[in-house]
């Protein structure tokens, strides 16, 4: 037998093995059409009978529901998750959602919320968070014992106007909005290094954050921070914001802390290594006599 013969009979023997898998595959696709079919009949009749909201601390679980609109009994995976994730987000102090289908008939709605970090002082207060997004005013269960910025250019030259999805900054004479509706944008170079600090004391110490009351933006880029005890002035400058919040925090912990802040005229942390703290020295030696001294 040549080469040639052999080679023909192989390739026979592979054609007749195709031919007796022709059957099985129908079969097996037969079998996934029914499968399919079976699979769309099961989801089909699934329905959503619960709903639950979690990582919501400013919004209620009632609000986040109104604004998800869900119809009552709609099928699990009729539901547009996109959909209902869009019109949450709408919401100024909501950042992030995300809806997750839980068989058999649950939908979890995860939120993610805009935590204010400080209060923007002007005609009517409002709320911005650490991304500088500016918030409305909020009833919550949340209270918010935050620090004020005052001193912002748009507070001094601009009027403020609030809507559903924040604040938006007009320019007084072209009556035209002047950053992005609800944020602040490149309006105030100032805010951001304000929130910079505010944010930066929160991270390093509870006690350092409730210490700042006020965060007051001057001309030049200079910064003055006040305290929540006595409203003492610290002069904060610009730059190197790291250190001065350590240099401050120890500073009121080992030397304040000891002596009482209503001593304490003004703090100034613009001088690299050293504090220059000025104190009331009539209030020192008034403190100093003794009981019955004149």
């Amino acid at each position: 037998m040549t080469s040639s013969t052999l080679k023909n009979v192989y390739v026979g023997k592979n054609n007749g093995d195709h031919r007796w898998s022709v059957p099985a595959l129908l079969l097996i696709l037969v079998g996934m059409i029914a499968l399919l079919g079976v699979s769309h009949f099961w989801r089909g009749g699934l329905k959503v009978r619960k709903l639950s909201v979690e990582g919501n601390r400013i919004l209620s679980e009632e609000e986040i529901l109104k604004l998800a609109a869900i119809p009552e009994s709609i099928g699990l995976y009729e539901l547009d998750l996109t959909v209902v994730e869009t019109r949450i987000e709408k919401h100024s102090f909501v950042k992030e959602v995300m809806l997750v289908r839980e068989l058999p008939s649950s939908v979890r709605i995860r939120v993610t919320e805009r935590h204010p970090v400080a209060i923007l002082a002007g005609p009517e207060p409002v709320f911005i968070d650490a991304d500088l997004v500016v918030l409305p005013s909020i009833r919550s269960k949340e209270i918010f014992d935050l620090p004020v910025i005052t001193g912002w250019r748009g507070q001094k030259s601009s009027e403020t106007k609030v809507g559903s999805k924040g604040l938006a900054l007009y320019d007084l004479q072209s009556r035209r909005p002047t950053t992005p509706y609800g944020t602040v944008g490149p309006l105030d170079q100032g805010l951001p290094r304000a929130v910079n600090i505010i944010e930066t004391a929160n991270r390093m110490d509870e006690n350092l954050y409730h210490l700042i009351s006020e965060v007051r933006l001057l001309d030049g880029d200079d910064i003055v921070l006040y305290s929540s005890d006595f409203g003492v002035p610290i002069l904060f400058g610009h730059g190197d914001e790291v250190r001065k919040l350590v240099y401050l925090h120890e500073f009121w912990n080992q030397v304040v802390s000891r002596e009482g802040a209503a001593k304490l005229q003004s703090v100034d942390l613009r001088f690299e290594g050293q504090i220059v703290a000025r104190w009331n020295r009539q209030l020192e030696n008034q403190s100093e006599r003794k009981p019955g001294a004149i």
